[in-house]
């Protein structure tokens, strides 16, 4: 009695993971309307839209400034010094074009619904982790997807600075750990801290997952 539910922000984005997350915002909150709940719902999407986007930019304005530095020690540099400054004036503006072009792959235009269609798992781990997914983590993420829905295998090899420890990894565990199915992690000796601190960390804020480690020979 006198008592009232309070729903924070955290459980309104983990309510965009569910099929049924907004049916308990109702059980919360029996006075909501369906027009309400997904006004809830595109308002949720909204924000970390939004937020994921302004921190892009920051990340472009952050760019421009290191470049417009290095336009200023190319006035003053001579010799080597002036060809390591363009090579550094070159990789810099490349960078910067990237971030300025960089788009959602996996949001996709619905031809049927005339519609933009997209799986919110993604933008949910974009907005924990203030980043923006490449083409080639959200092709691959979507390829172990689709092997497991099919039942069926797959081994995929990854350079080094592709994120498959800080961002493939992660969001594999987020999208197949669904409370009925364990995703397990295997990795070197040398990288079992590593490995065990970034998976923690990525589920340690607005979503929440248990990590587990073992240990055997």
């Amino acid at each position: 009695k006198g008592q009232i539910p309070k729903i924070w922000l955290a459980l309104i984005i983990g309510t965009t993971l569910s099929t049924s997350g907004f049916a308990e915002l109702k059980k919360l909150n029996p006075f909501l309307s369906d027009r309400q709940v997904m006004a809830i719902e595109s308002l949720a999407a909204g924000l970390m839209l939004i937020v994921n986007r302004l921190g892009q930019i920051s990340k472009c304005i952050s760019g421009v400034a290191e470049l417009m530095a290095l336009t200023k020690q190319k006035a003053t540099a001579g010799g080597a010094d002036l060809a390591l400054v363009d090579e550094q004036i070159k990789l810099t503006g490349k960078a910067l074009a990237n971030q300025l072009c960089t788009t959602r792959y996996y949001i996709k235009k619905d031809a049927r619904e005339n519609a933009y269609v997209y799986d919110p798992r993604f933008l949910v781990f974009e907005f924990m982790h203030d980043i923006v997914l490449r083409q080639p983590q959200v092709l691959l993420v979507e390829q172990f997807k689709a092997a497991m829905a099919n039942g069926s295998s797959r081994c995929h090899q990854m350079l080094m600075g592709a994120g498959k420890t800080t961002v493939v990894a992660p969001l594999l565990a987020l999208l197949l750990g669904d409370g009925k199915r364990m995703v397990a992690q295997v990795v070197p000796r040398a990288l079992f801290e590593f490995s065990c601190s970034v998976m923690r960390s990525r589920f340690s804020a607005v979503l929440q997952k248990q990590v587990y480690t073992f240990q055997y020979d």
